[in-house]
């Protein structure tokens, strides 16, 4: 018993502690401009293949292929690379961001903006030949008032206005007045029909769509 421990003893201190190679930002960076610099001063193909590779993974958020480019460059000369080589991968394993980041603003690729927030949902009011009314103290107005269920925030609106039945097009529209009111969306169109002298002789009506955006 005695003696097996005394070799696995032996053994431990032959074959040494087994270190992992932890992150080092810093050391990373220094690495990455290292080989940007080898690349862009003395053209040497390794650093170049490497620092490009970089550069255009960098560029698409590629954290592994930041690596791969960061290992041809730093590829093992005699052993000597063999810890950047580690770090790199220890900074892949645990600051993957952070990377890129870093490789993103050595080789000045900013970081695009965020995408835009989506529009906001749009519900629509239709309605049909909704019935229109003249102004009292105007003959030639005609005035549309509309009630719908709902809230939301006007958009939008189409109008179709037709007087007996027929469509007319030289209505001339005035305003479109949009409110709430206790859940409630409160609509009045104002017009004029400037052809007629009276427009109380006639049917009006309107028919179109609301759109309102919804929270």
């Amino acid at each position: 018993m005695i003696k097996g421990f005394a070799v696995a003893a032996i053994l431990a201190l032959i074959s040494g502690p087994c270190w992992a190679e932890v992150c080092n930002l810093t050391d990373f960076e220094a690495n990455v401009i290292s080989c940007k610099n080898a690349c862009d001063q003395s053209h040497q193909q390794a650093e170049c293949n490497g620092s490009g590779t970089m550069s255009t993974t960098s560029a698409s958020d590629d954290a592994d292929g930041i690596i791969r480019g960061f290992e041809v460059c730093h590829a093992d000369r005699n052993g000597k690379d063999k810890t950047k080589d580690e770090i790199a991968e220890a900074c892949l394993n645990s600051n993957r961001q952070d990377i890129i980041n870093i490789v993103r603003r050595i080789y000045n690729h900013p970081k695009p903006p965020p995408p835009p927030p989506p529009p906001p949902p749009v519900k629509k009011y239709e309605f049909n030949n909704a019935p229109m009314h003249g102004a009292p103290d105007d003959k030639q107005v005609v005035i549309a008032d509309l009630t719908f269920e709902g809230t939301g925030e006007y958009a939008q609106i189409t109008l179709d206005f037709r007087r007996n039945g027929e469509r007319v097009f030289n209505l001339s529209t005035y305003a479109v007045n949009y409110s709430k009111d206790n859940g409630k969306l409160l609509v009045k169109i104002t017009t004029y029909d400037k052809s007629v002298k009276d427009v109380s002789k006639f049917k009006y009506t309107v028919t179109g769509t609301l759109a309102v955006t919804v929270p």
